[in-house]
């Protein structure tokens, strides 16, 4: 194989402890069997030279001075994916007036449950709250939470929701088969793909709930979806109804997923054909 260098650029307040949570870090061991050298940069503050860095900034919103930073290596991943909340991607959001008569779910905006925000702010990011109170800035994170809640109706949303920009609230638009709850999961790294179909008894589908989970083909509204969005790599989380995928959850940090869902042979097979997808990217 090839012989080079990739830089991934991970937030200042990341460590070496969170590198095993992320599929990223998978890649990478078997980047360096293929012979290309890792490196793991912990914010900007130190240039390392690479042929290629990966954006890898778990926050929905990635700061400028991070998309700034990367531009100065000759090609980089993800480094046009800014913005990752679902006011910024979902087709399924809904207004308080809005003419719909199903059920609605309210999420946070930010992706994850605003967890990875939350992390970060502990480890130093008080002094960014301090700094938006003395210019006047109003907007708040709020809390994470265990799960979202789920209405028979928009009109028992809660008022609160609505004025709460932390919040959206969406169409409940779940798969079911038999008596379970399907959602399904795109994986990709450039050109290579992987597809999952996850199933569980809740309808809050997860890996690590689901009952079942079989590969199957690609949607190609999803692949066309990654490439609008201007995504290099990441997971898309979307249902399918008539054909047509609605994605309700995207991620440029896609996690593991729990070991005994991680670690299954079918499930290392395709991640190590996922992370070949990074060659073409030498060409």
């Amino acid at each position: 194989m090839i012989n080079k260098t990739v830089a991934i650029i991970l937030h200042e307040h990341d460590h070496l402890g969170v590198l095993p949570q992320y599929m990223i870090n998978h890649y990478a061991e078997y980047w360096r069997r293929d012979r290309l050298r890792v490196k793991y940069l912990f914010g900007i503050k130190k240039f390392i030279p690479a042929d290629l860095a990966i954006l890898h900034v778990d926050l929905s919103v990635v700061p400028d001075s991070y998309l700034k930073f990367v531009r100065r290596y000759p090609k980089v991943l993800n480094g046009r994916v800014k913005d990752i909340r679902k006011s910024c991607f979902s087709r399924i959001i809904l207004k308080k007036n809005d003419n719909y008569c199903g059920k609605v779910i309210v999420k946070t905006d930010l992706n994850a449950y605003g967890r990875p925000e939350w992390k970060k702010r502990s480890r130093g990011q008080m002094r960014v709250d301090k700094w938006r109170r003395r210019l006047g800035l109003k907007e708040k994170l709020i809390k994470p939470v265990k799960n979202y809640p789920i209405y028979a109706r928009l009109a028992d949303v809660p008022e609160a929701v609505f004025a709460n920009p932390a919040l959206i609230v969406e169409k409940f638009i779940p798969a079911t088969e038999a008596d379970c709850f399907c959602v399904r999961t795109c994986l990709f790294f450039g050109d290579q793909v992987s597809t999952f179909r996850l199933k569980a008894k809740t309808s809050l589908v997860k890996a690590g709930n689901a009952i079942e989970i079989s590969e199957i083909e690609p949607h190609l509204e999803v692949i066309a979806r990654a490439e609008e969005l201007n995504f290099d790599f990441g997971k898309f989380d979307y249902v399918v109804h008539e054909n047509r995928a609605t994605i309700f959850d995207i991620n440029k940090t896609p996690g593991c997923g729990p070991p005994s869902f991680s670690e299954s042979a079918a499930i290392q097979a395709t991640r190590r054909q996922r992370a070949r997808g990074i060659f073409a990217y030498f060409d």
